[in-house]
């Protein structure tokens, strides 16, 4: 290929991807291949043994867990190589979702380091999320406004839609569930747009202020709970066209409604958009 990380959209080909290792030290050698997205539903290595037999590893999120060489939140392969040795590797990649092969090789310390500075970092962004979602549920119980308990729901579904996205909640929640982890980022993708929804319709005050707008906003919630319903029953890709298709008109619509009740003399909208703004462009 001619791109470092090759991408095919959506397709129901089968991918091939062929390369050479070699060890040019004396000893052996041990490398980490790394498939650096999680979302793929079956990727396969050969390998050919110094006996002349070729031997398959088969992962993917369609698999069990533990089932991986390492356990680890993306797809990576042990690779062992002789001394003075070249060796040829093959590796086939199918999923109903998009799919990319962006295929980097390691060092086994620079990969241990490597995991450890993203174990920080994702401790502290899954971290600040936990606080958001305490701290509302603390003011919603002190004031009683539902818009921050509405909040606390979209924060807790984001950040659940944004562990599967990076392949954490398949290591750690449902290792011995990929039935459901092959489906979870379309349900917490889809609950996130729910809640998001319900929020800026109680904060921005649509009913009072704007009731078509409000009325626009709540079809969207029930379009949402429809494909919510029908995930587990449709192709992979249905689901996928559909979030896409209303994900599009989405932004727009909401930020014409924070315009909608800021231009109402409803000055908390202001806040609103300063968030969203942040958020999409920041």
């Amino acid at each position: 290929s001619k791109v470092a990380t090759p991408g095919f959209g959506f397709t129901k080909s089968v991918y091939w991807v062929r390369f050479n290792i070699k060890n040019e030290s004396k000893s052996t050698t041990e490398w980490y291949l790394e498939h650096d997205y999680p979302m793929i539903d079956k990727l396969a290595l050969y390998s050919k043994s110094s006996e002349g037999n070729w031997s398959e590893r088969t992962t993917g999120d369609t698999f069990p867990f533990l089932q991986r060489d390492i356990p680890y939140r993306n797809f990576v392969f042990v690779l062992k190589i002789l001394p003075d040795a070249q060796e040829t590797y093959y590796s086939r990649v199918q999923s109903e979702s998009s799919l990319v092969i962006p295929l980097k090789i390691w060092e086994g310390k620079v990969f241990l380091s490597k995991v450890n500075s993203e174990n920080y970092g994702y401790g502290i962004y899954y971290g600040i999320m936990l606080v958001m979602v305490l701290y509302n549920l603390i003011l919603f119980f002190f004031i009683r406004d539902l818009s921050y308990l509405y909040y606390v729901f979209y924060v807790a579904s984001f950040s659940l839609f944004q562990l599967v996205l990076s392949g954490t909640a398949f290591e750690f929640l449902w290792s011995n569930s990929p039935r459901f982890a092959n489906l979870a980022i379309l349900f917490f993708a889809s609950m996130s747009v729910f809640w998001l929804l319900w929020f800026t319709r109680s904060f921005l005050k649509l009913q009072f202020i704007n009731p078509l707008t409000n009325r626009l906003l709540y079809i969207l919630q029930i379009i949402f709970i429809i494909i919510l319903i029908f995930i587990p029953f449709l192709p992979y890709s249905i689901p996928v066209k559909l979030l896409t298709g209303v994900g599009i008109i989405l932004g727009p619509t909401l930020i014409f409604s924070a315009i909608k009740s800021l231009l109402g003399d409803y000055r908390a909208a202001r806040f609103y958009l300063i968030a969203f703004g942040t958020i999409s462009f920041g």
